[in-house]
């Protein structure tokens, strides 16, 4: 026997997340995350606390701009591999974290290297190291390095800054920086 309520509910919260924009896409998340509270064990649950994080994140926000949205997007999507591990919406769920790791990193540099620009070398250093130390894989270290020595260096702390300096020159001798 086969009951469709929740394919049904799924359904409304699919065609709803198809509309697309910003509001239809703030009821999806809800539909979707009701669906999953109602129907946890559904075999589409996994799909469904996936796309309460696609969601998210298809509202988040350039990384100059605040990224509390980011933020719910990485716990929803986080749950997916929490409750459903071995669910085929797992990697996925993977691939969307990084993707929204990656914002939040590049959020972090903007910051830090804006309070570097305004003369705020701490604030700017801390930005920096919190970004090398949070997101290990970040692509682009070696502008942080880069702004991280410069913020050092004017903020009289030269033998550190010098260390990043060389490390700048050590790992990425054909950058700009």
């Amino acid at each position: 026997r086969i009951v469709y309520e929740p394919l049904v509910k799924l359904a409304i919260a699919d065609a709803t997340f198809w509309a697309g924009d910003d509001l239809s896409l703030i009821d999806a998340r809800s539909l979707y995350l009701d669906f999953v509270t109602l129907y946890g064990d559904h075999p589409l649950a996994p799909y469904a606390q996936t796309q309460a994080g696609v969601c998210s994140l298809l509202q988040v926000n350039s990384p100059s701009r605040d990224q509390s949205e980011t933020r719910v997007a990485i716990q929803d999507l986080e749950t997916v591999l929490k409750r459903y591990p071995t669910s085929r919406w797992a990697p996925l769920a993977r691939e969307k974290i990084r993707e929204a790791e990656r914002s939040l990193a590049e959020h972090e540099f903007l910051v830090g290297r804006f309070y570097i620009k305004r003369k705020r070398y701490l604030a700017g250093t801390q930005r920096l190291r919190g970004l090398l130390n949070d997101y290990p894989e970040y692509a682009a270290k070696d502008k942080v390095y880069f702004y991280l020595a410069k913020g050092l260096i004017k903020g009289d702390n030269d033998a550190e800054g010098k260390l990043y300096l060389e490390t700048l020159l050590a790992d990425f001798p054909q950058t700009e920086y």
